[in-house]
């Protein structure tokens, strides 16, 4: 590759000097190394560009901005369709362009000389070759291929999302199948409560009827209406349509209608006014968003048909009011915890929505129940409580106290010591107890502890002992079978027959706890 060197001004005076050399159908063989000056000095070609211009001898034109710029040189290498043509290039200079690619300047135009090859059309076809426009046409085509590839790519993507949107149809389908079965169901049982509101419309038309039937209609004479204005001059009556001749000699009008309205006359018509009903076409239209226009009234079977309309509407528009889900619907979130059943007790369940809660619905005792058993529980050391006449019986009081919510149980035993006569006697002294208990005053109904059929005394005497009676006030007594008879004594005679019948007794009285 020959490389010829020159020095160009952008004064453009005429240049003497050495010419550039190629032969026809050269490619890339020639490369023009061009000085620039300006008026003699290196011209400062810094953020400048530059374009090779050329006209060939067939007078076909070469522009091609493939130069390159450094400093104040111009580099570039002779395209094939410069050296295309055989002859002399006598016009032939470079354009020096700014950032914005528009020409600034010019050099001295510089002669090649294109050399006649031996083969011919070896170079060939001489034509115009602008650069940009290649490079225009190049990005065009490139242009084209990526359109092509992004048709592809999106071709790719709308089968991939046809495909997806074909089996979210199918799920839609099965799932709106589901759905329309429900709703077949609900429908079922709908039209039964329907048949049943139809019966009560049956009905209530029927009323209707009767009551339109009992409109009494009233021709009024000739001095009861005046006979220019034919305006009832009488006082009507509610609930009567009234008639007045209009002097016409059309038979369909005959009359104008009257009724008496709040004490006064209001015209309701010519006797021959007719109502038009709204069409089955006309609902339909208005149901379609449609707008028509008329007098036409709704009557009943427009209503009707109406109503049809708006619960076939309803049905395909809302899900029936009551309607179930399997529980396989139910794929993901979490239920709250106000939706979680309660399942109770009777049905394997807690009857609680919270861990304390349940422990106790299953018999479990709080932990405020457990510390006030433990707090409660207390024994007092036995002693005497009580009082004892002649020498058969002894309250050894050995008291246990539970306290339990809202009241305290008091275990108060006895033990027999020997028997004694009839005056024996024996009580405990309660407000001793009261007292100690922290209930001063308190009082408690009497308690009877029964004896076992073993322990009971066998004498006939007063029907026999049946138990042990405490009274109010503590004292002990015996209880007898004959109680009708003879009551109960608050004696200890014969309770200790042989040793005694009943060695130590236990009376289980409750008391209200103080606050």
């Amino acid at each position: 590759m020959e490389t010829f060197r020159l020095d160009l001004d952008l004064d453009k005076s005429p240049r003497i000097g050495a010419r550039v050399r190629v032969r026809q159908g050269d490619k890339e063989s020639c490369v023009v190394e061009a000085s620039v000056f300006d008026s003699g000095a290196q011209a400062d070609l810094s953020g400048k560009s530059a374009r090779f211009c050329c006209l060939k001898p067939d007078r076909t034109m070469v522009r091609d901005a493939s130069c390159k710029v450094s400093g104040s040189a111009i580099t570039y290498t002779l395209d094939q369709q410069v050296s295309a043509a055989s002859g002399v290039i006598e016009l032939a200079y470079f354009e020096v362009l700014d950032a914005s690619g528009a020409v600034i300047d010019s050099t001295q135009a510089f002669t090649i000389e294109v050399e006649e090859g031996a083969e011919a059309g070896s170079s060939g076809v001489s034509e115009d070759y602008f650069s940009e426009l290649d490079d225009l046409i190049a990005r065009y085509e490139q242009a084209i291929q990526q359109s092509q590839s992004d048709y592809e790519a999106a071709e790719a993507s709308r089968n991939q999302s046809f495909q997806q949107a074909q089996a979210q149809r199918q799920t839609d389908y099965e799932q709106a199948e589901a759905a329309r079965d429900a709703a077949q169901d609900a429908n079922d049982a709908k039209q039964t409560e329907n048949d049943s509101a139809q019966a009560k419309n049956n009905a209530d038309q029927a009323l209707n009827n009767q009551a339109a039937q009992g409109l009494q209609v009233v021709i009024l004479a000739d001095g009861q209406y005046d006979p220019e204005t034919r305006d009832p001059t009488v006082e009507g009556a509610v609930g009567k349509l009234y008639f007045v001749p209009t002097g016409e000699a059309d038979e369909e009008d005959a009359y104008v209608e009257w009724m008496w309205v709040s004490g006064a006359w209001e015209r309701v018509g010519m006797s021959n006014a007719t109502i038009e009903a709204v069409s089955t076409d006309q609902v339909d239209s208005v149901v379609a968003d449609a707008s028509p226009q008329g007098e036409q009234v709704l009557n009943l079977t427009g209503l009707s048909y109406l109503w049809a309309k708006l619960k076939s509407w309803a049905t395909s528009a809302f899900a029936a009011l009551t309607h179930q889900h399997s529980a396989a619907d139910v794929t993901s979130g979490t239920l709250a915890a106000d939706r979680l059943p309660v399942v109770p007790v009777t049905k394997g369940g807690t009857g609680a929505t919270s861990a304390s809660a349940a422990l106790m619905a299953l018999g479990a005792a709080s932990a405020s129940e457990l510390n006030d058993v433990r707090d409660s529980l207390s024994q007092v050391v036995t002693e005497a409580y009580g009082s004892v006449g002649g020498t058969g019986f002894e309250s050894y009081a050995s008291l246990i106290m539970i306290r339990f919510g809202g009241s305290v149980t008091v275990t108060i035993g006895f033990r027999a010591v020997g028997n004694g006569g009839s005056s024996d006697w024996v009580a405990v002294d309660m407000d001793r107890v009261f007292s100690l208990l922290g209930v001063p005053g308190a009082t408690v109904e009497e308690r009877y502890v029964p004896l076992a059929v073993a322990d009971q005394s066998d004498q006939d005497q007063f029907g026999g002992l049946s138990g042990l009676l405490m009274t109010r006030n503590g004292q002990i007594g015996r209880r007898y079978g004959d109680e009708v008879t003879y009551g109960s004594w608050p004696s200890t005679s014969d309770l200790y027959k042989n040793g005694g019948l009943c060695a130590t007794c236990t009376f289980h009285i409750v008391l209200p706890m103080k606050s």
